[in-house]
């Protein structure tokens, strides 16, 4: 059994966030969304150490077995024209060095779904029909979920098909599971 631990950092001007959850391998919850904010004025590489090292015992603790993979998304910077953001690179390099250490799997993901997309709101449709994220969820637990699941422009179907089959107990597609499938995606489309 796989643990998945989906991780955001998210900076901004005067503070930064990091998000995470905890899923088994068949998609369902063990640890929820959390989210946890950090003033950059007293922020200090050590600070932001800690922060990681206290976000992967948590994991540990939750799976002893080791078994562990890491999706992560980091934010480098504040606008598109700004150059990376020191702690962002920290973070990224940190993380990679953590993750290699305690013998985990680590996946940075490089894009995720934008708020102007159309299957932004497809993707979110989907993970409520799931029962997965409710319209009073902050912004931070669609994207923990869109980490989790490598859900971009091109993949977001196929990444709630693949949850929808979890979701469903379904190992193999069969016709009529794909019959199934299209329908839950044409009631997306359509509310």
């Amino acid at each position: 059994m796989t643990t998945i631990a989906a991780f955001y950092w998210k900076p901004e001007k005067n503070k930064c966030s990091i998000s995470y959850m905890l899923l088994d391998d068949q998609l369902n919850v063990i640890e929820k969304p959390k989210h946890i904010e950090l003033n950059t004025n007293k922020k200090t590489t050590s600070s932001l150490s800690e922060c990681l090292k206290k976000f992967l015992r948590m994991v540990k603790q939750k799976d002893q077995s080791k078994n562990i993979l890491v999706e992560y998304k980091t934010v480098m910077e504040n606008s598109p024209k700004a150059n990376p953001r020191e702690d962002s690179v920290y973070i990224n390099s940190e993380l990679d060095k953590l993750i290699k250490r305690e013998g985990y799997k680590g996946h940075r993901l490089r894009s995720m779904l934008k708020n102007k997309d159309q299957e932004l709101r497809l993707f979110k449709k989907s993970l409520r029909k799931l029962k997965k994220l409710t319209s009073k969820d902050e912004a931070y637990v669609w994207k923990l979920w869109n980490i989790a699941l490598h859900a971009n422009k091109a993949s977001w179907q196929k990444a709630i098909e693949n949850l929808w089959k979890k979701h469903e107990g379904i190992k193999r597609m069969t016709k009529q599971n794909k019959t199934e499938f299209n329908e839950f995606i044409r009631q997306v489309k359509k509310t």
